[in-house]
């Protein structure tokens, strides 16, 4: 270790925190008016009480969604391979089906949720 180094190491030890540690109050900070109006706004909303669980839940209806449509279209293309039709109309019909599973479970799943 040279002498710069060592005079390096013992500044930092000499010197104190840069940022002391703050005394907290026993009281909570009062909340803004602003807060207070934004918090009664959102009473009436489904994602008032827990807002990332709310939105994490209305993701995974959108990805329930797709998976519907996505496995019954696949069914249906499974169906025209095995018949060999030219025309997949099977394919459409399974994606027409999925859809309209998946969009009566979404609905059903947000009107749940706005009734929460």
């Amino acid at each position: 270790m040279t002498e710069n180094d060592s005079s390096r190491t013992e500044n930092h030890s000499t010197h104190p925190d840069p940022i002391p540690p703050r005394e907290y109050d026993s009281a909570p900070p009062e909340t803004s008016d602003a807060a207070k109006r934004g918090s009664a706004a959102m009473q009436g909303s489904p994602l008032s009480h827990h807002p990332r669980s709310s939105v994490m839940r209305l993701l995974g209806l959108g990805t329930e969604l797709a998976g519907f449509t996505i496995v019954v279209m696949g069914i249906g293309y499974a169906v025209d391979s095995a018949r060999g039709h030219e025309t997949r109309y099977a394919t459409a019909l399974g994606a027409l089906i999925g859809f309209t599973l998946g969009m009566i479970r979404f609905i059903r799943n947000v009107r749940s949720l706005n009734e929460d």
